[in-house]
């Protein structure tokens, strides 16, 4: 904030939010309150208390908001200024968690994938049909490459070529056509046929 930038705050406000979105169920109570006071230090004193709400609420065992009192910080030198909401549109909207059901998946790595995702691994793995609709950047290319895999590593197996698992991936530009075709060459060779349907 000296230099007149929030790159730090930004950094600090993830750092904090990851901490808590990915171990919240394993933190200790005393590791939480380190965590809220991060907050509180920032100047969020609001999102500190919607911190105590979820904690409460998510946590299995019997807790108070009385469990999770921490003193006010003295030192006003690291606050930002802005309530947490203002900081997050301005400064870390890129960081804002949509609230889709990210969860931990076994076959995923890297990342959480949402509950519509998860349930097309699921599709996927029981040999079963999709057709997926989505905007753009929303994770479907994701969940076709998990579906070329799957069909890949079948297809080894299966000797009548009309028993074999076949990918569908229709693309809106050619461009697009030929960024995935490249990534599915880097990723499982030269295994794919393409054709262009203009």
């Amino acid at each position: 904030k000296a230099n007149g930038g929030m790159n730090g705050a930004v950094r600090v406000f993830q750092m904090v939010m990851d901490i808590f979105r990915r171990f919240k169920m394993d933190i200790t109570l005393d590791q939480f309150k380190e965590l809220q006071l991060v907050l509180l230090r920032l100047g969020f004193q609001d999102a500190a208390e919607l911190f105590v709400d979820q904690f409460i609420r998510e946590r299995p065992e019997k807790i108070s908001r009385k469990d999770l009192q921490v003193e006010m910080p003295s030192t006003k030198e690291l606050t930002v200024g802005i309530p947490s909401y203002r900081f997050q549109l301005m400064y870390a909207g890129h960081l804002m968690v949509r609230d889709v059901d990210s969860a931990f998946d076994d076959r995923v790595s890297g990342f959480y994938p949402d509950k519509w995702q998860r349930d097309l691994l699921d599709v996927v793995d029981k040999k079963e049909s999709a057709l997926v609709v989505a905007p753009t950047s929303s994770g479907k290319t994701f969940v076709s490459y998990y579906a070329m895999k799957q069909a890949l590593f079948d297809n080894k197996t299966i000797k009548r070529s009309t028993d074999r698992s076949v990918i569908v991936y229709v693309s809106p530009t050619k461009a697009l056509v030929n960024q995935v075709a490249a990534d599915v060459y880097a990723r499982y060779g030269a295994v794919f046929w393409c054709n262009d349907l203009r």
